[in-house]
């Protein structure tokens, strides 16, 4: 769970008033009676939010109902640049003027008008993670781990501050008075001083938990016992548990409520890695659009491991061992990024690296940055066992290395002003322990970003001339023959490149890129 000082939003609620009556609403519209937050405490709310880097929101119940919207964006507008504006509503109401005064005040990314008009799903609420998972140290990583506190928002109510949006409407419904002071910094404080909010209200929540999800148009609320007093009877369902199993609910995306998001095209080279690849691929896929997977002609598993995904396209190439290179990774790299897209989010992504469930929100990140993440070092089948059982890993007891973006995980976007020069890659290494810096290096180290989140490596992460076949863990390459920054002896990098570029013509393949 992140601190609110780094959340990529802050709500300000201003009503629960709705003409929408939702399934399992996170503002629970229907269990508490209509409200609206004064001016002065609007005001306030601004107010205490100087300095906040990040956008400040506007939201609901639907902002459009309340009777002074127009005079608190006016103050916004004062007091927050307009590319930190945020308004979320569900209708622009009946006067035409007024769509075009939130499109002045408010940039087009940041209105997020949802009619309810396409289907919605929502993961019920009111169904306790207490009640599920009864075991409170399984139940207290579920909620450290809550995507909603990490990729959502806090929220300000006439009630004071929260950690979570979610918070802020349980209090208003079980008048706990939980919240925080409205004042100035207040975001600025540490997680501990919301712990409070953690305890009383995450452990009645049901978001952090895998479940499945319902149709707003239903209008029924799921609960459970702890629940059953928040409930309207004639608007709500007992949740059934008598087959619910939290690990087997792997496939669960619950920030895909309305529609789905872009997920990049991934990039991997394996030689020798075909049984770590048939491991990590049901987990990295899911992240995926498609992949290019670059090996050798004679790796027979590498190809096996991938014909089970339509959308992975096998490149075959000897480019690995050309001028007496041990394994120039790079030049393979260099040669699949020549088929990505102008303008497309890319993953480039060891062969023996697993993703966790909640990975990265494209639209939260900046195209001119690179992304890494940490890996945790995962050496027997017993350790893999262990840290699968949850969505976004057990980490406890691995190790956990942060080198910032190398080759294990590079997520960058194509349209980045550094990659305006190729190569991209270093492209003319005997192996490839090198290669990946060359790349992370095009970007100044303030546009080289680290992501909150957790990836698995199997087996020792020294592999640097391609992996021998065999069962997992595998040996690290011996270091005899690990030389970093070992350049290939008189071979120029415009020489490598142009192999680069007679290699596509041999395949077929037309470049993206002019």
């Amino acid at each position: 769970m992140k601190n609110v000082r780094d959340c990529w939003c802050i709500q300000i609620d201003i009503t629960n008033a709705c003409e929408k009556k939702c399934s399992n609403c996170t503002h629970l519209v229907k269990c508490s009676k209509p409200w609206k937050m004064d001016v002065n405490t609007f005001v306030k709310a601004i107010e205490s939010l100087d300095g906040f880097p990040n956008v400040v929101g506007i939201i609901g119940g639907n902002p459009m109902l309340h009777p002074n919207l127009f005079e608190m964006i006016g103050y916004m507008q004062f007091k927050v640049p307009r590319e930190n504006r945020g308004i979320w509503i569900s209708t622009y109401g009946n006067d035409g003027r007024i769509e075009g005064v939130i499109k002045e005040v408010f940039t087009e990314k940041h209105i997020y008008f949802n009619d309810h008009n396409k289907p919605n799903w929502h993961q019920p609420l009111l169904v306790a993670s207490k009640d599920l998972i009864p075991d409170p140290v399984e139940r207290d990583r579920y909620i450290r781990n809550c995507w909603l506190a990490e990729l959502w928002s806090p929220s300000i109510t006439p009630n004071g501050c929260y950690r979570c949006e979610v918070m802020g409407a349980m209090d208003t419904a079980l008048k706990f008075n939980l919240g925080l002071p409205i004042e100035k910094g207040w975001w600025k404080r540490d997680l501990c001083d919301f712990e409070q909010q953690v305890q009383a209200f995450c452990h009645r929540c049901g978001l952090c938990v895998p479940m499945e999800r319902r149709l707003d148009a239903d209008q029924l609320d799921d609960f459970t016992e702890t629940n059953k007093d928040l409930v309207v009877p004639e608007r709500s369902k007992p949740y059934d548990m008598s087959e619910y199993d939290s690990h087997k609910i792997v496939n669960w995306f619950p920030c895909e409520y309305r529609v789905k998001p872009e997920k990049p095209i991934g990039l991997a080279i394996s030689v020798g890695y075909g049984e770590c690849l048939s491991k990590v691929l049901p987990y990295n896929m899911r992240h995926l659009e498609k992949a290019f997977v670059v090996t050798t002609p004679t790796d027979t598993k590498t190809k096996e491991a991938c014909d089970k995904y339509p959308n992975i396209e096998v490149i075959e190439t000897d480019l690995f061992y050309r001028y007496g290179a041990k394994f120039n990774k790079g030049a393979a790299v260099e040669l699949a990024t020549w088929l990505l897209p102008k303008d497309k989010w890319c993953l480039i992504f060891d062969a023996d690296v697993m993703l966790p469930a909640d990975c990265f929100i494209l639209e939260r990140l900046e195209k001119n940055c690179i992304y890494g993440t940490p890996r945790a070092m995962v050496y027997t089948d017993e350790e893999l066992e262990k840290a699968i059982k949850w969505r976004n890993f057990d980490c406890d007891g691995l190790e956990v290395k942060d080198l910032g973006p190398i080759g294990a995980f590079q997520l960058f976007n194509t349209s980045a002003n550094v990659l305006n020069v190729r190569p991209w890659y270093g492209i003319n290494y005997n192996n490839a322990s090198w290669c990946d810096n060359v790349f992370q290096f095009k970007w100044h180290p303030n546009m080289r970003k680290v992501l909150p989140i957790n990836i698995l490596h199997l087996g020792d992460r020294h592999n640097w001339v391609g992996a021998v076949e065999g069962t997992f863990p595998r040996p690290s390459t011996p270091q005899a023959l690990v030389n970093e920054h070992e350049p290939l002896t008189d071979v120029p990098v415009e020489k490598v490149l142009m192999d680069v570029w007679e290699e596509l013509k041999r395949l077929g393949k037309y470049p993206m890129w002019g």
